[in-house]
């Protein structure tokens, strides 16, 4: 891993979490998926030099498209 944004994407190893985190990685993110558990996340945010976390929220329709959008403000922000 070089200098690219490190994210932790909290998930169950779902196909939509999976999903996410290719999203993030055709954008030269490096993910970290871990499992919805707060002791875990907690754990790598302070063991892995996290710069994002990106956690669970009710979005409304068309979710994944959303998330595209959130994910390029992100990014944006961090890569100025």
């Amino acid at each position: 891993m070089g200098n690219n944004l490190k994210v932790l994407l909290t998930g169950d190893g779902s196909e939509f979490g999976k999903n996410c985190a290719n999203i993030l990685r055709t954008y030269g993110c490096d993910v970290v998926l871990v499992p919805k558990d707060g002791k875990t996340v907690l754990s790598k945010i302070n063991n892995d030099s996290i710069d994002v976390v990106v956690m669970d929220a009710l979005l409304p329709l068309h979710r994944t498209f959303l998330l595209v959008d959130i994910f390029t403000f992100v990014i944006s922000i961090f890569k100025g």
